[in-house]
């Protein structure tokens, strides 16, 4: 749900996709997703966790990204969690 309404994201195709993609990884040992995407999204939801916590209260995702070793060096063009607040609802 956006500003203009709702909207289809994409279609569900089942865990086929995500079973192809465990089974590549397990073959290639090439990870599916980045070590800085996953260190985000656990940063995120740390925040999360600490927004619910103190009652929903705004948690910044940077300090929580800093004090696990994240540097921010990231490609051009990839967008990043780091200066988001979470609220928990």
């Amino acid at each position: 749900m956006g500003e203009n309404g709702e909207a289809a994201v994409g279609t569900y195709d089942g865990y086929a996709p995500l079973v192809a993609a465990i089974v590549n990884f397990v073959r290639t040992r090439t990870p599916p997703v980045t070590a800085e995407e996953t260190l985000e999204v656990l940063a995120f939801m740390e925040a999360d966790a600490r927004s619910k916590e103190m009652g929903g209260k705004p948690v910044a995702v940077a300090p929580i990204l800093r004090a696990a070793g994240w540097s921010g060096d990231r490609q051009e063009g990839v967008r990043s969690f780091a200066s988001w607040e979470y609220l928990a609802g």
